[in-house]
């Protein structure tokens, strides 16, 4: 089955539980001019990560924009005349990522010098 429809019925098992069992909790809520009297604890949860919501809607449209930009980046190069015995080798940076980080390259700095000599 799919992971990701088990974790949004889970979701939306855990807030129709919590929404059922602050029914009868309530607070008021001042909004400077106004007082929401009796409002439930749940509802006033709801609303606040909606806003919250709307909040980074801008930040996210604006990284989309930030990431679309060219970056001239200069290649470093190193040449045989620099005495490593290698004739050119281009770097680039490392990818990004938020979850998933590249496992590290198994060999040892000792197979590595080998293949230089």
């Amino acid at each position: 089955m799919n992971w990701k429809l088990i974790y949004f019925l889970l979701i939306v098992l855990f807030l129709g539980l919590f929404a059922g069992f602050n029914m009868k909790n309530s607070c008021d809520i001042s909004l400077i001019f106004y007082t929401f009297e009796n409002v439930p604890v749940y509802v006033s949860n709801i609303f606040s990560f909606l806003i919250g919501l709307i909040l980074t809607i801008p930040f996210f449209f604006g990284s989309k924009r930030k990431k679309n930009k060219p970056v001239n980046e200069k290649k470093e190069t190193f040449t045989a005349s620099d005495g490593i015995g290698i004739d050119t080798v281009d770097l680039k940076k490392p990818k990004k990522s938020w979850f998933k980080r590249k496992k590290e390259s198994k060999t040892s700095i000792s197979e590595s010098n080998s293949e230089i000599k």
